[in-house]
């Protein structure tokens, strides 16, 4: 609840309403790829760590790297593969799981959940999953949006240039993948445009940041 003297002025009881106090902190991206979800996870864990505040980022795509032993290419994310969906899925809640575990270690720290989250029901599933493991989490979306075309490319180009998925292909094959592993997302995506979800049966209220072109 806003402390008495808040109480006056209606955003800032919002503001309680909507980011009640949490003895840890979730940023959960929401994000194409290539729209620079890790770019801002390290940034943002940076800024966190400089303010003194103990961050770390949660990144999936760094698990499925340690995890998987068969080809990741495009076909890998493709929606229509039923049991590629379940994978992932399923290591999305691994780190979902470590992430918690860090954060219940000590009060106070902050983690950044570093994945695509690009569905509803993902967003959800990571929402109740957070909330029947840890009720005194505090969780916000972030999402990172780019409809400035240099942007984007600058994004394409970063991501060519340092991810591990990359780094034995030439640029042409490299850049090919790329494009049918957004091609492949961009089939389910829905932008976060929903205020609330279902967590635990009740209809609650959402805390979200979204990014565009990252400004």
């Amino acid at each position: 609840a806003a402390p008495d003297e808040f109480r006056a002025v209606s955003s800032l009881v919002d503001r309680f309403v909507s980011t009640p106090d949490a003895k840890s902190l979730v940023f959960v991206m929401v994000g194409l790829p290539a729209r620079g979800k890790s770019f801002v996870s390290m940034r943002l864990v940076r800024f966190l760590r400089w303010t003194g505040s103990e961050a770390q980022v949660f990144n999936v795509g760094k698990h499925r790297r340690k995890t998987e032993t068969g080809v990741q290419d495009a076909n890998y994310f493709d929606p229509s593969s039923t049991s590629a969906v379940s994978r992932r899925e399923e290591l999305a809640m691994q780190v979902c799981h470590e992430m918690l575990t860090w954060t219940r270690e000590r009060e106070g720290r902050i983690a950044v959940f570093d994945a695509t989250n690009t569905t509803r029901a993902r967003r959800a599933a990571v929402a109740n999953w957070l909330a029947q493991s840890n009720t005194e989490l505090g969780v916000i979306f972030l999402e990172s949006l780019c409809n400035d075309e240099a942007v984007l490319e600058a994004n394409v180009q970063q991501k060519l240039a340092k991810s591990p998925d990359y780094s034995k292909l030439d640029y042409t094959a490299a850049r090919e993948d790329l494009c049918q592993r957004i091609g492949h997302y961009e089939k389910v995506y829905e932008p976060l445009l929903e205020d609330t979800i279902v967590v635990k049966g009740k209809n609650l209220n959402i805390s979200y940041i979204k990014l565009v072109n990252f400004a």
